[in-house]
């Protein structure tokens, strides 16, 4: 499976194939958006993930919620962040109490 790592310091990767991308995000993400084959899945943080949804670049959001009060954090969303429509694809509950939340963006047509 080919991995992007998305990366301005990191100067090589040896683990499997490996492309590291520094600049354009947007293009060489659309590029491979065309491309047949399986979809892409981002396993992020908040920056980047922040990064990928300002973009555009998401079209589907999957949100893990523990039941856990934290009171501080990394926020997802920033405050100037833009309105974005989501609707719900699937509410998943786990024996934890957690649940993973799956939204499409309601802009973005689905098969």
């Amino acid at each position: 499976m080919e991995k992007l790592v998305f990366s301005r310091t990191l100067q090589q990767a040896d683990w499997g194939r490996v492309t590291i991308i520094r600049d354009d995000i947007a293009a060489e993400v659309n590029k491979r958006k065309l491309e047949s084959g399986k979809d892409m899945v981002l396993i992020a943080g908040a920056g980047i993930a922040r990064t990928f949804l300002r973009l555009g670049l998401i079209d589907e959001l999957s949100l893990l919620v523990f039941p856990t009060l934290l009171g501080s954090g990394t926020r997802l969303f920033d405050d100037d962040y833009p309105r974005t429509r989501l609707i719900l694809a699937e509410a998943l509950p786990f024996d934890s109490g957690a649940v993973r939340l799956t939204y499409r963006r309601a802009d973005v047509a689905q098969p």
